[in-house]
């Protein structure tokens, strides 16, 4: 770098941003400076003394006239503030700060505080330009990193699924939401990172998009985090008489069938089993009229052989329980003998019960008393001799064909 006033001329000897001297009209003078490019050291030819400047961590100090100062920058001769990126902002050494703050702040790649240099960090940190902090730099390299993972377990998801429309109907809809939004927010935001120079004005609508994208896949991610329990059910199966040419044409409406539990879910009700398990024990119980051990005789389940003619086929049917709204038999009922409040079948069914008697008088509370304890006792015994055994879930139709697949045919 070279500087000119009238007809004395200045040279800068440099080595990228670190200044190793300065020759002068007169003399010429060796400098060393730290990991910051500070000015610690310099000796001035003719002299024969030298100076050894102490900085603070903002820069207060003060350097031999005509050297670079502060993190190899040149003071203002007069104010001592430095102007960092060619006189963008002005580095204030009294108030430790900028005088104005950056175009790139609070969303974009300038930090949270617009006025703040290094983000507080002088001491690690520096910022020449006067526009990017270091978490702009780490906004980078941490949307690059994450993009990367996104990408590497896209590819693993596609090559475990056999396919992205294989991978795609077996992924869950908020994972796919909360996987597309952190993209989107990685990708803005290694944007709005680089083109902070060159275009300041794209950078800051970038660095809105990506804090938007962010904030949105967090909230989609914490929502579904929160409402997330570990025993709902992912797949569930179904046995019916219908060929797939029909369900997966029309899928599962539920049934027309009064019975009470029929009607939890407004007539929509569709009956499924958690496992192939539970399909079994239904398929051998009431297709095959045997018992679970095999033997011949009558199970549990024998009741329901009409549900399926004779001499026809019966097809399995896997369903993708994620989007659908259903509730564990077993699970609901578990525990309605002691505490039926908590059983959502329970509060179903309890409507039921008339509170007053024909003439609106209020009913007798031994008789109410009753009626309660007569109903757990029944829905206990559902669960023993129904749901336990086809390990039921009931699930609220109706059930689009998209969700169902053919599993196998019996």
């Amino acid at each position: 770098m070279t500087l000119m006033a009238s007809t004395e001329v200045t040279r800068f000897i440099r080595h990228g941003h670190a200044c190793l001297g300065v020759s002068g009209p007169a003399n010429s003078t060796l400098t060393a400076s730290g990991h910051n490019d500070s000015l610690l050291w310099s000796c001035t030819s003719g002299q024969g003394s030298e100076k050894a400047p102490v900085w603070s961590p903002y820069g207060q100090g003060k350097a031999p006239d005509g050297l670079p100062g502060f993190n190899g920058e040149r003071p203002d001769p007069v104010s001592g503030s430095y102007h960092l990126g060619n006189g963008y902002r002005a580095f204030n050494l009294v108030l430790s700060r900028f005088n104005c703050p950056d175009s790139l702040s609070p969303f974009g790649a300038g930090g949270i505080n617009p006025y703040t240099y290094c983000a507080g960090d002088p001491v690690n940190h520096i910022d020449p330009t006067g526009h990017i902090s270091w978490q702009g730099i780490a906004g980078i390299t941490a949307g690059v990193i994450g993009l990367g993972l996104s990408l590497f377990t896209a590819g693993a998801s596609l090559a475990a699924a056999g396919g992205i429309a294989a991978s795609l109907s077996s992924a869950h809809a908020t994972a796919l939401v909360v996987g597309g939004l952190g993209i989107a927010a990685d990708v803005t935001g290694i944007a709005c990172g680089i083109t902070e120079d060159s275009n300041p004005a794209a950078s800051s609508v970038l660095g809105w998009v990506s804090m938007v994208t962010g904030i949105a896949g967090m909230a989609t991610g914490l929502k579904a985090g929160l409402s997330f329990k570990a025993h709902e059910p992912q797949h569930l199966y179904r046995l019916d008489y219908r060929p797939p040419d029909i369900i997966l044409k029309e899928g599962f409406t539920g049934t027309n069938n009064h019975y009470w539990i029929n009607d939890v879910f407004e007539g929509n009700t569709v009956f499924t089993s958690r496992s192939l398990r539970g399909t079994s024990r239904f398929f051998l119980e009431s297709v095959l009229n045997e018992s679970v051990s095999g033997s011949k005789k009558t199970g549990a389940l024998a009741g329901r052989r009409s549900l399926y003619p004779a001499g026809q086929k019966v097809y399995v049917y896997k369903i993708n329980a994620a989007l659908l709204k259903c509730i564990d038999v077993c699970q609901d009922l578990e525990h309605v003998l002691t505490n039926p409040s908590e059983s959502k079948l329970y509060r179903y069914v309890e409507k039921a019960i008339p509170l007053r008697n024909s003439d609106h008088t209020p009913r007798d509370q031994q008789e109410l008393a009753e009626d309660y304890r007569q109903l757990v006792q029944r829905l206990d015994r559902y669960r023993k001799n129904m749901a336990f055994h086809t390990e039921e879930v009931i699930v609220k139709g109706p059930v689009p064909p998209g969700l169902i697949t053919l599993y196998q045919v019996l």
